[in-house]
């Protein structure tokens, strides 16, 4: 065994975190090849970083202590890293297998379908992983006619609302008589951040001013993403609390001309100042 990643026993919890520093440069180059080489946006790319890094100290520097210098580290941290980005995967979108007609077409046909429906990739962009990481040289026209002799079935995939088109949602979409508040609402709402803590109106800056997502807010603020999300959940609902008693006053008929909407949303407007 590599005896570089072996310390001795009474130095272990020293020696430990200390080796994985001097290495984090070669697993950041490794978890850039390998978010490149599936393509993967620059937040899932972070994302997959984060897992990895827990994956690293889990149990104890478990992956460190299982190299036994068989290959180069790289090679080595290149096929861990690979393996939690599909342990990832079926995390995300469950378990995939090619169908009959993949098998029957051959090993092109197998990879095209696992890019187009496991990795969800637009068929130009599976055309060009094709080419890039496996040197599949048939023409985008011959994967064209591949494709249409697969047959597609949709897969139900897990995921945040934060990734799901509204547009697209008839069940979430709000009543018409929603889709503008009302000036007594748009008060009561003011005054219910103003009562708001500190870090509580920061979270609704970076959500609704900033347009990021929860997951990227946890990540920058170093929060759990659950944790994150529930805290969401509690200061929607102080906020709508504040808000539900005045939507049957009167005032509330004359309000459209002064609301913020956004395709049939209402666009929360709020400062860290509020």
């Amino acid at each position: 065994m590599n005896r570089s990643l072996c310390p001795e026993p009474e130095s272990d919890n020293l020696r430990w975190p200390d080796l994985l520093a001097s290495i984090y440069p070669i697993v950041e180059e490794v978890v850039r090849f390998v978010a490149h080489r599936h393509r993967l946006s620059p937040d899932d790319a972070t994302e997959l970083g984060s897992l990895v890094r827990y994956k690293l100290v889990e149990d104890d520097y478990h992956v460190l202590r299982s190299f036994q210098n068989r290959s180069s580290l790289k090679t080595y941290l290149t096929t861990v890293v690979s393996r939690v980005w599909l342990d990832w995967q079926v995390t995300r979108r469950g378990k995939w297998r090619p169908s009959v007609a993949a098998k029957r077409l051959g090993d092109t046909a197998v990879r095209l379908e696992q890019l187009l429906v496991r990795d969800r990739l637009t068929f130009p962009e599976a055309c060009e992983t094709l080419r890039q990481n496996i040197g599949v040289r048939a023409s985008s026209t011959q994967l064209d006619h591949l494709r249409a002799s697969l047959r597609f079935r949709p897969r139900p995939v897990m995921c945040s609302l934060e990734e799901v088109d509204q547009s697209q949602c008839v069940a979430i979409q709000p009543p018409a008589s929603d889709s503008s508040i009302s000036l007594a609402s748009r008060r009561a709402l003011h005054q219910a951040m103003a009562k708001l803590p500190a870090t509580e109106r920061r979270l609704l800056t970076l959500r609704f001013v900033q347009g990021w997502t929860v997951s990227r807010i946890a990540r920058h603020l170093g929060l759990d993403q659950k944790a994150t999300y529930r805290q969401f959940t509690r200061i929607y609902r102080t906020l709508r609390a504040s808000i539900e008693p005045r939507r049957s006053s009167p005032e509330s008929q004359d309000g459209g001309s002064d609301t913020h909407t956004r395709s049939g949303h209402l666009k929360l407007r709020v400062s860290e100042g509020s």
